[in-house]
């Protein structure tokens, strides 16, 4: 996952900024950020994180209705 987000999210994030900008802007908050090599773990990784819980989140109220539908048992 993290050549996909080294190969696909800078080259989405240029359509707004360019490189050297968007970097600066990741390293006012992280300061040891200086490549587009340290944006991807540092910045891609915490928000696949937050999406992985989110949606974890919104799945566990609904799973267990689902459960006997998905295990070919109806209810």
């Amino acid at each position: 996952m993290e050549l996909a987000n080294y190969f696909i999210l800078p080259p989405l994030f240029e359509g707004f900024m360019p490189l050297d900008a968007l970097i600066a802007f990741f390293a006012a908050f992280i300061p040891f950020i200086r490549t587009k090599l340290d944006v991807v773990p540092w910045n891609a990784v915490p928000f696949n994180l937050l999406r992985v819980l989110g949606v974890s989140l919104a799945t566990m109220p609904v799973h267990p209705k689902l459960t006997p539908t998905l295990r070919g048992r109806a209810r």
